[in-house]
Formats: C-alpha cells, structure tokens, sequence
C-alpha cells in the first residue's frame, strides 16, 4: 500500500485514482518520486528444479589408441543388446510426475491469478469499471484485489451518476452519486441533480402554460443556470396578462415579485394601482387614497379615491365623529353621491347648536359650509356672519373676512367691510409685488377709496413687464401723490418708471428726414476778401442714429449711441469737384439720472434731442495761411417705424 502525498489516504499500489480524493495515480506518483517503494506481498516464485535422472550405463572398454589407426575395417559382427537395471527407471518416471504437478500448481497459483489480475487492471484503465470490480471480486484476497474491486465499484456508481446527469434523469443521478459516497465531489452533484431536476420541471411546466408553477420551481432551482432571469421574464410576463385582462391586483403583484430580480419599468401606474385596489378590498382606505393618487388618472383611480372617502366618512359617522366625516364627505360628489347632502346636514346641525351655545365662531363656520341647502342660513347666521368676518379682517385674512361679510347681507356695515377686505386684499398683494392677484381682488370692490390708484398701479406695473416702458409712465402719472402702500414706494416707482420711459422713448433707431450740408472756403487779404460756398442739395441716404438704454441698481442709467451721416471731406473751386464721404461716431455715456437734451460725441459733432426727435449737428474749421475751409452738416432724424 502507498499513501496519497495530497490527502493523506492509503492506496493500493496498482490503483490509477487516489479512491479518496480523485487524484490520478501518476500524480501521486510524480509526488512521491524518490520514496522507497514497499515490496508486493507476493514476491517472485522460484520454478523447482528437475532432478537430473540418473541413468545407469554398462561398462565399456575404451578403445585403444591403436585401434584409432587406419586400418581396414573387420568383417561386421552382430552386436550385443544392452542391459538396464529396473530400479533406476521407476525413480525417473517419479521425478518427472513430481516435476508436472509442480507446474500445475505454478500455472495455478501463480500464473492464472497474475494474468487476471492484469486483466482486471486493464479493464480498471480503460475505466471499465464494472468489469474490473467483477474480476478483482473474483480473485478473493489476490494482493490489493479487494480494495481495488471496492473502488471500481465507487468509480462505477460515480460514473454512471455522470452519465444519468448529462441525460437529465435526475433521480437515477442521485442514487448513484449517494452510492458514490464521499468520492470528489459527489455530495456536490447530488445538490446539483436537486436544482437541475426543478430547473427542468420548470422549462417543462413553462412550455405548457403552467408559468405559475414554473416560477416555483425556478425559485427552487436556485442560481442555477439562469433561473433568476428567467424569474423575471416569467412575472413579467404573468403581470402583462393580468393587466390584459383588468385583474390589476394580481398584475400589481406579479411586478412587485420581479423587482426582487430586477428593476422593472413603465409598471408603476399598474403596481400602484394593482397595490391600491388590494388594500381598498381590504378596507385600507387611507393606505389605498395615496397609491390611487400616485396613478395619475390610470383605470378608475379617481372614481376608487371617492369611493375611500365615501367608506371613511360612513366610518366616521357611524362612530358619532361628525366632523371627521365631513371632512371625508366633503371629497365625494363627483363619482359618489350622498356624500354633500350628508356633509350639510352635519354642518347644519352642529352650527344651529352653536348658535344655542352663543359660540358665534364656530356658528359662522359651520353655517358658511351649508351653502345653499337650508333657506334660513343667511338669516338665522348673519351677526355670527358678521363677527366672524370681524375677526378674519383683524387678522389680515382679508378673504376669508370678505367671504362672511357676503353671507352676512346687509347687517349692519357688512357690504361697506366686504369692500375693505378686497380693498385692503390689494394693498397687500402690490406690496409683495403680486399686480395681477392684486387687480383681480380689485374687481370686487368697484369704487372704493383710491381703488383706481391701485388698479393703474398694476397695470402700469404689468405693461412694464411686457417693456411697455412708456404705456407704465402714462398710467402712473395718473396715480395720486397720496398714495402710500407699505413695503412698495409708489411715489419712488412712479418717478423711476416716467425716467425711464424718456431713456426709453430715445432709445431706437431713427433715420434721416433732410439735411444741410455745406462746406465753405474764406480767403482775407489786406485789399479784399474773397470766399466761396456749396451745398448739399439733395437728401443722402444711410445716415442714422442707432440708441440703447440699460438700466442700473441704482436707478441710473446708461446710454450707447452710434450715429452715421454724410459730410464733405474737401473744398474745390468747381462743385463737381467736391467729394462727400459717411462719418461714423459712437460712444457710451453712464450713469445717467435723466434723458440728456445735448450728447457730446466727439469729433466735432454734437447730437441735440428734443421734443422726441434727434439732431445732428457736425463742424469743423481747417485754417491754412489766410484762408479757412469751414465744413458743416446739420442732419434731422425721425424715429424708424
């Protein structure tokens, strides 16, 4: 026997595979080169020896030397038979009949076991496994022939377990893998036949349209190939078909299943609506109204909101919580009717009580929620009205106030107040710069106080958004000097906003309507004096002034001004002579507090606005000697349309 250098187990000297782990024998032996190998227990047989047999001869005379010489050879004489004592022969033939079972016995022994133990390795190396366990079985106690038939035997249950797995017979597999024992790794296998054998349930169950029963035997397959995806795709595909046929429930959970393997998307409308009716069944009311809401709309998701509040608010009411369910009833009437009729009659009933308690506050709420459905509200609630709206106005709720000065009629002061709200309402929305909010409450008050103020306010205030700079100055030059409105500096912004519209109404680009060019040349001498002058006759085209005006924090402004016009460029004794060319200035003037009437461009020309409309005016004067050329040109421009 050797011992496996990797696992420490005993091993025959002929087995090609540790029994134990599986290491192959040639391994082992490469390992274990250099060991001093143990001697087999049967070691070589010594053939016995044949005894010589002794024959006995009679004694003959040798022949003489000279009987050696040639001489002629004598006349034949018959010869004399020899003679064999009897003894001798017997104990030959005993010899040779010792030496024939000696043989047989070899033959037996030793020569037929030696050859079927090497048939029997042979068929153990070309893993012919049940063969060989059959003929090492055979050979008893034959060297190591037991404990090689034993491991053909594990060889051949592990081998066929390998062979029944690759041909999907699971069960058969594990049975041989278990008579296998602990050899390599058939605890493995064995494992592996279990999630294999659900793996091809599942396929089988699959493919006939049982993919709820698939997906169970998935799960119980494990990781397992590619169990988990096939999961999902299974789910996903269950969910489409409860979807398909509006059992959203069932759709809802088979999603919510997938996402455990992996995301799913374009679902959550059916998950939250699915998820949503399931509670509702439930009687989850308050679970279900947020999911529903979460659907946008998808199914009957409105319809199933009202129907929750509907069964919270009879909940409710049948528990004496009137208030609760009239807060739940107050959301039904769209889908679910009762629900208003029912909220009015609790409203009713809980703010005549009050009335008896003398507790106005609550009186007015409750009454107020009754609308129209009881004809003596108005009257029977008007000073609860009343002082209910008193109170709301002290607290700046100007809307609220302004809603109970309505129901309250005619009591007392109640219309002038209702105008108050909406009035003071305004007010409030302009200082926190809400113009349009602001014009909308002003509709209600009509002619109250400075009301028309306060509407020209927003809309100059809106016309400014819309950079209809001038429209806002004409509107808020109509607004009173008085006013004054906290937070917002009415006065302020209205001078700003009338600034602004002069940078504004200057601002543009503005073409030329005529011009009065010339340029004139002077010559002075003691006796006389002689000059010459030409014109520019008709209007040139392409001259123009170009403005744009930008606001700063601090309420300046800024100016940048470009202008183009024609001029002379020489003098000549003859008009024709005379050249023109186009002047291009430009220039950035800042920080400005109002519209300039005179811009200094530079360059001998001056641009003069008044009235709304632009000058140009360009001189220059070239003296050389005693004469002077003098170059003029006077531009008038009009806003472009």
């Amino acid at each position: 026997m050797k011992i496996c250098p990797k696992c420490g187990a005993r091993y025959p000297d002929e087995a090609v595979f540790c029994k134990s782990c599986g290491t192959k024998m040639d391994e082992m032996n490469e390992a274990a080169s250099g060991e001093a190998q143990p001697q087999l227990a049967s070691e070589e047989v010594k053939p016995v020896e044949k005894e010589a047999s002794k024959e006995v001869k009679p004694e003959e005379e040798e022949p003489s030397e000279e009987s050696h010489a040639e001489t002629p050879a004598p006349a034949a004489v018959p010869a004399k038979k020899k003679k064999f004592p009897v003894v001798p022969v017997a104990i030959g033939g005993a010899a040779l009949i010792a030496a024939a079972a000696a043989v047989v016995a070899v033959n037996i022994f030793v020569i037929r076991p030696s050859k079927a133990y090497e048939e029997a390795k042979a068929a153990y190396e070309a893993a012919d496994y049940e063969a060989a366990a059959s003929q090492f079985e055979s050979m008893g106690d034959y060297k190591d022939s037991k404990e090689l038939a034993a491991e053909c035997v594990t060889l051949m249950h592990y081998e066929n377990g390998k062979k029944a797995f690759n041909n999907g017979e699971y069960d058969k597999a594990v049975e041989e893998f278990t008579a296998a024992g602990s050899y390599k790794d058939s605890a493995d296998m064995i494992k592996e036949c279990g999630l294999a054998s659900h793996y091809a349930k599942a396929m089988h169950l699959s493919a006939y349209g049982n993919k709820e029963k698939a997906v169970e035997e998935l799960i119980l397959a494990g990781d397992y190939k590619d169990s988990k995806q096939m999961i999902y795709n299974l789910l996903i595909e269950l969910g489409d078909k409860a979807a398909g046929e509006e059992d959203y429930a069932k759709a809802s959970d088979f999603y919510q299943k997938a996402k455990t393997y992996k995301e799913v998307t374009g679902k959550d409308d059916v998950i939250n609506y699915g998820t949503a009716v399931k509670a509702f069944n439930e009687g989850k009311y308050e679970e279900a109204i947020p999911l529903f809401t979460k659907c946008n709309g998808f199914g009957e998701s409105e319809k199933y909101i009202e129907q929750c509040y509907f069964q919270m608010a009879e909940e409710a009411y049948a528990k004496n919580d009137l208030l609760t369910a009239a807060k739940y009833y107050r959301n039904t009437g769209k889908y679910v009717g009762g629900g208003t009729v029912k909220r009015q009659e609790i409203f009713y009933g809980l703010g005549k009580k009050a009335l008896e308690e003398k507790d106005y506050d609550k009186a007015a709420e409750y009454l107020s929620a009754c609308g129209q459905h009881y004809e003596d509200v108005a009257q029977i609630g008007k000073e609860a009205f009343y002082y209910k709206g008193n109170k709301l106005l002290s607290e700046k709720d100007f809307f609220g106030a302004a809603g109970y000065f309505e129901l309250a009629g005619n009591y007392k002061d109640s219309k002038t107040l209702y105008k108050e709200s909406y009035y003071r309402s305004a007010i409030d929305y302009i200082s926190e710069k809400m113009f349009d909010s602001a014009k909308n409450w002003l509709e209600y008050v009509g002619k109250y106080k400075y009301s028309q103020d306060l509407s020209n306010i927003c809309d100059a205030e809106l016309a400014y958004e819309n950079k209809q700079i001038s429209k806002a100055a004409s509107l808020y030059a109509k607004v009173s000097k008085k006013i004054k409105i906290s937070g917002f500096n009415v006065q302020a912004r209205k001078a700003a906003v009338i600034t602004e519209s002069a940078f504004a109404k200057a601002s543009g680009e503005w073409t030329a309507t005529s011009n009065n060019t010339f340029v004139k040349h002077t010559k002075k001498t003691r006796r006389y004096k002689k000059w010459k002058k030409w014109y520019l006759i008709r209007l040139m085209s392409d001259q123009y002034i170009d403005v744009e005006y930008s606001a700063n924090e601090d309420g300046t402004f800024n100016l940048e001004v470009k202008a183009e016009f024609c001029r002379f460029m020489n003098f000549a004794w003859s008009q024709y002579d005379v050249e023109t060319d186009y002047m291009t200035v430009e220039k950035e003037f800042k920080n400005l507090k109002k519209m300039p009437s005179k811009l200094n461009m530079g360059s001998g020309v001056t641009i003069k606005y008044s009235k709304g409309k632009y000058t140009l005016v360009f001189s220059k004067k070239v003296k050389s000697g005693s004469s002077t050329t003098q170059y003029k040109a006077t531009v008038k421009f009009k806003k472009s349309v």
